[in-house]
């Protein structure tokens, strides 16, 4: 009796220790869990560099807008300097001719051709 009681908590002891070696992962699980985490190592890696990548577009995004927005300043800056200068020479040419008008004085009259008068190639104006 004492062997029989000894042999069925063997056997139940042996069922246990074969539903614990069920559950735990076999070789291949083993395998696979290995291969899955060196893609995994090489996913990361690869998502670290285009990280990188990124910024560093980024980063030459800012720095060209920050390039053209300077040009567009300094551009603005030449129109106007620009500008000013053609309007100062515009004022300084009117007071020049104003200048003229006046050392003319007004008995001055205008010089009115009296022969016939030409456009390139010979041919008369006054036909026309």
């Amino acid at each position: 009796m004492e062997c029989k009681l000894k042999l069925e908590e063997k056997d139940k002891i042996h069922a246990q220790l074969k539903e614990i070696l069920k559950r735990q992962p076999g070789v291949e699980a083993s395998k696979q869990l290995n291969a899955l985490q060196v893609a995994m190592r090489e996913r990361t890696k690869q998502l670290k560099a285009m990280a990188a990548e990124l910024n560093l577009a980024h980063a030459q995004l800012e720095e060209y807008q920050y390039e053209i927005q300077s040009k567009t300043q300094e551009n603005l800056e030449l129109k106007q300097k620009y500008f000013a200068l053609k309007k100062s020479e515009y004022v300084f040419h009117e007071k020049e001719r104003e200048e003229k008008e006046k050392s003319r004085g007004a008995n001055s009259t205008a010089i009115v051709p009296t022969g016939p008068r030409f456009v390139g190639g010979g041919f008369s104006l006054n036909h026309v």
